[in-house]
C-alpha cells in the first residue's frame, strides 16, 4: 500500500524554496573601479594622444588638400578595405604589436604628407595614415575585449569613446592656432608627432597578448 501523506505538503516547500533563491548578479564596476583597471588607462592614453593628434590636422586638412586639389574620400576609402583585414592581423600578431604598428604607420605618413611635393604623392601618404589607422583602433578594441570583465565592459567603452572624442575636439582649435602661426602644414607634423609618441606608449605599456 502506498502512502500519498504529505505529498501535497512537499510540493510547495520545493516551489517556495525555488521563488525565494536569490539570484546574484555580476557588479558593475564604479568609474573609478574601471579606470583603475590598466587596460583601460593605457587604452585611454593612447587615444587621448593620438585623437588629440588629429583633432590638429582636421582644420586644415580640407585647405592643404585643395591647395594640391585633393579630397578627403581618398583616406576614407583606404580605411575601409583595411578594416576588413586590421582585426584578422590583430588576431594574428597581437594587439601590442598592431597597435604599435598603426600608430607607427600613421605618424610616418603624417609626416610624409607634411612634405608631399604633389598631388599623387599626398593622396598615397594619406590613404597609408588611414591604413595605419585601421590597423591601430583595430587592435585598442580587440585589446580592450580581451583585458576588460564583461561586467565593466559597458562603462569602459564609454569611457573609450568619450576620451576618442574629446580628444579630437580639443585639438581641433589648436591645430587652427598653430596653422595660422606656423603655416597649413604645420599640424602634421605635429600630429606625427603625436602618432609616434602613442606608438612609444602602446609598446611599453600594453601587455603582450597571445597571437592566434
Amino acid at each position: 500500500r502506498i502512502d500519498f501523506q504529505g505529498s501535497d505538503e512537499v510540493a510547495p516547500t520545493a516551489a517556495a524554496a525555488v521563488t525565494r533563491t536569490p539570484v546574484t548578479l555580476a557588479r558593475r564596476g564604479s568609474l573609478r573601479e574601471v579606470i583603475a583597471e590598466p587596460a583601460v588607462r593605457v587604452t585611454i592614453g593612447v587615444t587621448m594622444v593620438i585623437m588629440l593628434g588629429f583633432g590638429l590636422i582636421v582644420p586644415i586638412l580640407p585647405l592643404y588638400a585643395k591647395s594640391f586639389g585633393a579630397g578627403r574620400a581618398d583616406v576614407g576609402l583606404t580605411r575601409l578595405m583595411f578594416d576588413l583585414v586590421a582585426g584578422p592581423l590583430a588576431d594574428r600578431y597581437g594587439e601590442r604589436a598592431m597597435a604599435t604598428l598603426g600608430s607607427t604607420i600613421v605618424g610616418v605618413s603624417s609626416a610624409l604628407a607634411a612634405v608631399a611635393p604633389t598631388f599623387g604623392l599626398l593622396v598615397v601618404f594619406r590613404g597609408l595614415g588611414g591604413a595605419g589607422s585601421s590597423i591601430l583602433f583595430a587592435a585598442l578594441m580587440s585589446y580592450l575585449l580581451r583585458s576588460v570583465p564583461p561586467n565593466k565592459m559597458a562603462r569602459t567603452m564609454s569611457i573609450f569613446f568619450a576620451s576618442f572624442l574629446l580628444g579630437s575636439v580639443v585639438g581641433q582649435p589648436l591645430g587652427g592656432l598653430i596653422a595660422s602661426m606656423l603655416g597649413s602644414a604645420s599640424p602634421l607634423w605635429f600630429y606625427a608627432g603625436a602618432c609616434l609618441l602613442s606608438a612609444a606608449l602602446t609598446f611599453q605599456f600594453l601587455r603582450r597578448t597571445t597571437a592566434t
